[in-house]
């Protein structure tokens, strides 16, 4: 049961890599900051339940999605981790899409 939850948190949670930075039309030197917010979204999301893949909601609603998780189900994390964990969703989101957008264009 372990690795089906590990496979499951790298398929939903992609690994910040120049690659992933690149499709997503981030810089470079943001990698150790995105990396960061990588293992804050995996840690307070898995508190809880799976990770969430990205492509579940668009970049406008994941504030929203994430403050309920705060506010309605009592996830526990400050302002600063919030913030983490957007910045995280911002980029796969953009990843997501470009690399879908990529293959559909092959």
């Amino acid at each position: 049961m372990t690795y089906s939850l590990l496979l499951a948190c790298i398929a939903r949670a992609p690994k910040v890599s120049p690659e992933v930075l690149a499709m997503a039309g981030a810089p470079a030197d943001a990698e150790a900051g995105l990396a960061a917010s990588r293992e804050t979204f995996v840690a307070v999301c898995s508190d809880c339940h799976l990770v969430p893949a990205a492509r579940w909601h668009s970049a406008d609603e994941w504030p929203h999605v994430v403050d309920e998780m705060r506010t309605k189900h009592k996830a526990e994390f400050d302002d600063a981790q919030k913030q983490q964990i957007l910045d995280y969703l911002d980029l796969v989101v953009a990843w997501d899409a470009n690399v879908r957008a990529a293959k559909k264009n092959k």
